[in-house]
């Protein structure tokens, strides 16, 4: 195994408060800490364990040989110098190999998404950063070998949900289960097909499943030097267009060209009430910035005029979504973190200030375990890696119902422990299904009582325990 030299600095910064947006003083050095390579070095993507510690993936390049570079950096900022060589794992790696998301599923392994030559394609991280070969083909998996693009996401089961255009007007969705095989419970031995009529020459652009297990899909019709066209479906889980959304099964993004503003593609967020987050990246051809403007449908493709102003509203940056557990969302992009109420408004209790922070590119947050924003960020004057963690209360609760309430195992096939720091003492509780319908309902006793699900059917259910709102998944 190779060693990558790097040097470690401090930020010589300090807060004396903790209001959500500022940096995590509990981090790091007063929230931040950073890393400089002796080489060509890009960041990527970045996730958090269960054990709280975080893992950063970037690439870096000597003397023309391309490796994959994991830090395991612990929870107080500090890099775990116990894991691979002083706390960086360097796998060897192919040029074309750019990693765009990374997952944690069970048993602390890592789901890296990527591009590899146009190629959507997964590996499977093992905890000590070695890539795990039980995984796909060889710890990889490419859900369309034969087809460039598309999109593909990760489900609360950790089954993988891929989709790619195959021709002119036709889509293909694949589901695999955790392991990386196809499965063939889905649609017809493991695939969809949906053929389109009235579009043609489309890409996919993202890919979402709602809580009542139909498919939303974005896609883009590039017309350059006319103005691009978005459009969103919703497919039932027969492979048919749901025509009670939008029409006949599409949304149609408006097109934007006020002045020098046009789309560029639209992403997809769900709310636990089955409202849609839209997310178009759009550019401004005078400047070359680009920015997000963002809309909010209901679950039948309608837009919902009381969102933000008048139906949407401009962010800076091209805008990657985090909807938090109060249903309130991040919008994260280089050098613009903002949250935002659920309706559109701004939330002006959130507030970062990136004042004194270098010049930065190569930008990827997370919301961790207890919701605070970790994310890196690449110097745009050399290899250096930064990093910081910020303040943010995921549920504007107290710091019992944030930290001390979880559950395990989720998923489960029966039995929910509730975890907590603190005793239950009749403490009321009510389970609802995906349609929002009460199943359930009790009180909680003693230290981490259990919940008994055997009999409910396979699903996704909602936990309310006083002010907090827990998912549970039923296998």
């Amino acid at each position: 195994m190779k060693k990558l030299f790097l040097i470690v600095f401090a930020f010589l910064y300090t807060f004396s408060y903790s209001q959500d947006g500022s940096f995590d003083i509990s981090f790091g050095d007063n929230g931040r800490t950073q890393f400089t390579y002796n080489n060509n070095y890009k960041f990527y993507t970045c996730n958090q364990l269960s054990d709280d510690s975080y893992f950063t993936f970037g690439k870096h390049v000597e003397a023309g040989n391309y490796s994959l570079v994991i830090h395991k950096i612990l929870n107080d900022g500090n890099i775990d110098t116990s894991f691979g060589v002083d706390g960086i794992v360097v796998i060897p790696w192919d040029s074309q190999d750019n990693p765009f998301k990374s997952i944690t599923v069970n048993n602390d392994k890592t789901l890296l998404l990527k591009n590899k030559q146009y190629h959507l394609t997964i590996n499977r991280i093992d905890s000590n950063g070695s890539l795990d070969n039980s995984f796909g083909n060889n710890g990889e998996l490419t859900p369309f070998p034969s087809s460039t693009y598309g999109s593909m996401t990760i489900l609360e089961s950790e089954k993988i949900l891929a989709a790619t255009s195959i021709n002119t007007n036709t889509f293909s969705i694949r589901r695999f289960l955790a392991d990386g095989e196809l499965d063939l419970g889905f649609g017809n031995n493991g695939e969809i097909t949906i053929s389109l009529s009235n579009l043609i020459n489309f890409e996919i652009v993202d890919i979402k499943e709602t809580i009542d297990n139909k498919i939303l899909v974005s896609l883009i019709i590039y017309n350059y030097p006319e103005l691009d066209e978005n459009y969103i479906l919703k497919i039932n889980p027969n492979g048919e267009l749901d025509t009670s959304f939008g029409s006949s099964g599409i949304f149609t993004v408006p097109i934007e060209f006020i002045a020098e503003f046009t789309n560029y593609s639209s992403r997809i967020n769900l709310f636990e009430n089955g409202e849609i987050l839209v997310s178009t990246y759009i550019v401004n051809h005078y400047n070359e910035f680009y920015y997000t403007k963002y809309r909010k449908l209901n679950s039948q493709g309608v837009l919902i005029p009381s969102f933000g102003n008048g139906g949407s509203f401009l962010e800076f940056g091209v805008g990657s979504v985090k909807i938090l557990q109060n249903q309130r969302f991040i919008h994260g992009s280089q050098r613009n973190i903002k949250r935002y109420f659920s309706g559109g408004d701004i939330d002006n209790s959130f507030n970062m200030d990136f004042s004194g922070f270098p010049p930065t590119d190569e930008f990827y947050y997370i919301v961790d375990n207890v919701g605070k924003i970790f994310f890196g960020t690449r110097s745009y004057f050399g290899p250096t890696l930064f990093i910081a963690r910020l303040n943010n209360n995921p549920l504007n609760l107290s710091s019992f119902d944030i930290n001390a309430i979880f559950v395990s195992p989720n998923p489960s096939s029966s039995k929910f422990t509730i975890n907590s720091d603190i005793p239950f003492e009749n403490t009321p509780f009510k389970i609802y299904d995906f349609t929002g319908k009460n199943v359930g309902e009790g009180f909680l006793n003693g230290q981490n009582p259990v919940l008994d699900l055997t009999t409910f059917q396979s699903g996704i259910y909602l936990l309310k325990i006083n002010n907090s709102t827990l998912k549970l998944i039923k296998n």
